[in-house]
């Protein structure tokens, strides 16, 4: 007789995006194998899903608190690996430090990863992550063969750029609305070694920094830039341009070190405009050479060097806003934007700045977000203030014909959704076709009116 699949375990969990700003009492499901994950949708019937992987976005994304969160980071077989070719076939709550440590030492690297390692192959592709190569490399999707995806009826499709390629674009970006990945095949890259040769280049104000971008960013594999928010004036907008490469010469190694840990959640009144302004100040004007060789992972992963750098923010939490500014007109746009944090008295601790080019699924994919212009994230403490603050920063990037990015909202609302996002009626078309809005649902798709 063939093993009979256990009956489902729910359990009480109180779940946060990455933020940790607005925590919510949820019934979470975890799958121990792939039978489990392909059963879910028929184990909760009459109720909604969302998967989750490690939890990163950094808003409600992965979150559902109104029916049954899907918890995917045992589901993280790797398949099989074509040693010639580099392709890779893996489940989806497969992390990417896990492929980082496994292939690194045979020369291959993930194409894309974004600024944590800690991300789900299943995440990866529902929230089309990017990072500092967008401008030579695109997006995750640009790299992704095809998935296994299992829709609102149990139906189970192959999806990719020939096969099914409305599914394959609507999964991208979808924030896991569409269905459940079930397994990705994604191309890897080979690589020189495992250490990346720096540039940093110090720039005094926003239009330096811009032009930096555009004299340097074309010589170089990897772009992307600190800016410190509470430099006003003359020195609105400074920052640090940091450029790198693969070095040429070097070896595989890939150090899986165990994260140092926050102990404690940092008091509220430790993140300041006096404390961060001098860390600030003495970060710009701290000495550094021009080149320097760092390990890949210090220079693409750099708080994951602390496990819950997120606790440093303390109990109130924080969000991340990431808008993209497309256009010749972004600079105007970014100097409007901080401009705006400071005259509110609610300027970033922390920013980053990076380049897109234009994207190759910006026609196909309804909801990814990168495309062509700038993009900036920027952290701000939890505060009763800051839904007024995104609002005023949403008009800003509208009037710049911008978006804010889905991985990492908080606070955005369906009119302003519908603004920035005006292909969204298609995909939810498209969604319709796969039965999926009876079945997956998250706290953000109820919040922007993408699911009842």
């Amino acid at each position: 007789m063939p093993e009979r699949e256990p009956s489902p375990t729910y359990k009480g969990m109180n779940l946060s995006g990455w933020g940790r700003f607005g925590r919510f009492d949820c019934r979470v499901l975890r799958a121990e194998k792939i039978s489990q994950f392909e059963n879910s949708i028929q184990n909760t019937v009459g109720e909604t899903l969302i998967a989750r992987g490690y939890g990163r976005s950094y808003g409600d994304a992965a979150v559902n608190q109104a029916g049954v969160t899907l918890l995917t980071e045992r589901l993280d077989r790797i398949l099989a690996f074509d040693e010639d070719t580099g392709l890779l076939t893996a489940e989806p709550g497969v992390s990417l430090e896990t492929l980082l440590s496994v292939f690194i030492p045979r020369g291959w690297m993930v194409p894309v990863v974004p600024g944590t390692k800690f991300v789900s192959l299943g995440g990866a592709v529902a929230a089309d992550i990017h990072g500092k190569n967008h401008h030579r490399e695109g997006s995750f999707s640009k790299h992704l063969r095809s998935f296994k995806l299992i829709d609102g009826q149990m139906q189970k499709h192959i999806c990719s750029r020939e096969e099914n390629p409305d599914f394959f674009w609507a999964t991208v970006g979808g924030m896991g609305l569409t269905g459940l990945v079930s397994e990705v095949q994604l191309q890897l890259q080979r690589i020189p070694s495992s250490r990346i040769k720096m540039v940093a280049l110090p720039a005094k104000n926003l239009p330096e920094l811009i032009e930096a971008f555009a004299e340097h960013e074309q010589k170089h594999h990897f772009s992307v830039a600190w800016l410190d928010c509470l430099a006003g004036g003359s020195s609105l907008g400074r920052g640090i341009l940091l450029l790198g490469d693969f070095a040429e010469e070097g070896d595989f190694r890939w150090n899986r070190k165990a994260p140092l840990s926050v102990p404690f959640q940092a008091p509220n009144f430790l993140l300041n405009h006096i404390s961060m302004g001098l860390f600030n100040e003495l970060y710009y004007r701290l000495p550094r050479p021009e080149t320097q060789i760092v390990d890949a992972d210090k220079f693409f992963f750099p708080l994951d060097r602390f496990s819950n750098w997120n606790y440093m923010y303390g109990p109130r939490g924080f969000i991340q806003y990431q808008c993209l500014l497309p256009g010749p007109n972004a600079t105007k746009g970014l100097e409007q934007i901080l401009k705006l944090c400071q005259s509110e008295r609610m300027p970033s601790y922390f920013a980053v700045l990076k380049r897109f080019a234009k994207a190759e699924q910006h026609e196909h994919a309804s909801l990814s977000f990168p495309d062509e212009g700038y993009t900036l994230a920027i952290d701000f403490p939890g505060s009763s203030r800051l839904a007024d603050l995104c609002h005023k920063l949403d008009q800003i990037v509208i009037e710049h014909a911008g978006r804010i990015y889905l991985a990492k909202d908080s606070m955005m609302n369906p009119e302003t959704f519908a603004q920035m996002y005006p292909q969204a009626q298609q995909w939810q078309e498209i969604c319709q076709r796969l039965a999926s809005p009876k079945v997956f649902s998250s706290n953000l798709s109820r919040r922007l009116g993408l699911t009842d």
